[in-house]
């Protein structure tokens, strides 16, 4: 088995689609098909079983998808230490990403980052979309995270989903029937109107003919405590609230909505080094963090 089909079946399962894992890999449909083929020929079974028009993921092809995931993470790592154990990372080392980003997933990927680099002086800024490009132009900052595909280097490393929550001591979290009326006579917390979520979230509004009453809140934190507090319901980033879904202090609403998804985009305007090191950890991240 090859790294690179391993990878590409991993974007075939993530996409449920080989045109979309063609697109994100950056290569022709017919080498995504045949990646695939060339794993079922190698371990002689079936990995996904094909309509025509979709398929589904084989026994087989479940257990392939997790060990490729934990193999690849391993490969990245591997490449990471060998790349740098002659070379030291330290010093400044500036990121500009939009709160969601900053506030939900950085975390995280600096733990990881950290761990590796010690002397590494990192300076995260939270800063809105628009301004990240120019912080970047300027050299302010050496990578950006944004959900604004802005600049020629900009490259999608995931899809964020804005999950409808409530506090789970909210009418609807126990409501056992729903229905659209709810979110018609609910409070709601909205962004502001610079914040990109914003025109998503009015459109998915619109879709379904709700005219909410509402508070405007500016930050994406803000907004979560206001829902914690109990003041209202909200749109929110997947990774922003994730540990407060899983702590049970917040319940998903299930409303039958079209799901509301966004591209979030790495930017850069130089390569070094240490952005390669903060995007293989950014990349590693993404691959193992399950919703």
């Amino acid at each position: 088995m090859q790294i690179e089909e391993l990878k590409t079946f991993i974007a075939v399962v993530d996409s449920e689609n080989f045109t979309k894992a063609a697109r994100v890999l950056k290569i022709a449909q017919p080498t995504v098909s045949l990646h695939v083929k060339n794993l079922e020929s190698t371990l002689q079974t079936p990995l996904l079983t094909r309509t025509s028009r979709s398929f589904k993921v084989t026994a087989a092809g479940q257990l392939l998808y997790e060990r490729a995931l934990e193999l690849i993470d391993l490969a990245d790592r591997t490449k990471v230490e060998l790349t740098h154990q002659q070379k030291r990372l330290k010093g400044p080392f500036r990121i500009a990403a939009t709160p969601v980003i900053a506030e939900g997933i950085l975390p995280d990927v600096l733990t990881r980052l950290h761990a590796k680099y010690p002397e590494l002086q990192v300076e995260l800024s939270a800063v809105e979309s628009h301004m990240i490009a120019d912080l970047l132009r300027k050299r302010k900052a050496d990578v950006g995270c944004s959900d604004i595909e802005e600049l020629s280097s900009a490259n999608v490393f995931m899809e964020d989903e804005l999950l409808l929550v409530a506090s789970s001591n909210h009418p609807l979290a126990h409501k056992k029937s729903s229905s659209i009326l709810d979110l018609q006579s609910a409070y709601w917390i909205l962004p502001s109107t610079e914040d990109m979520s914003r025109t998503l979230i009015d459109r998915s509004l619109h879709q379904y003919g709700v005219k909410p009453n509402y508070a405007i809140v500016n930050s994406p934190e803000s907004i979560k405590q206001s829902v914690l507090s109990g003041l209202g319901i909200a749109f929110l980033s997947r990774h922003s609230c994730k540990r407060e879904i899983e702590r049970g202090e917040l319940a998903v609403l299930n409303y039958k909505v079209s799901p509301i998804r966004r591209p979030f985009y790495t930017l850069t305007t130089k390569q070094s080094a240490t952005t390669q090191a903060f995007l293989d950890e950014l990349d590693a991240y993404c691959r193992l963090w399950k919703p």
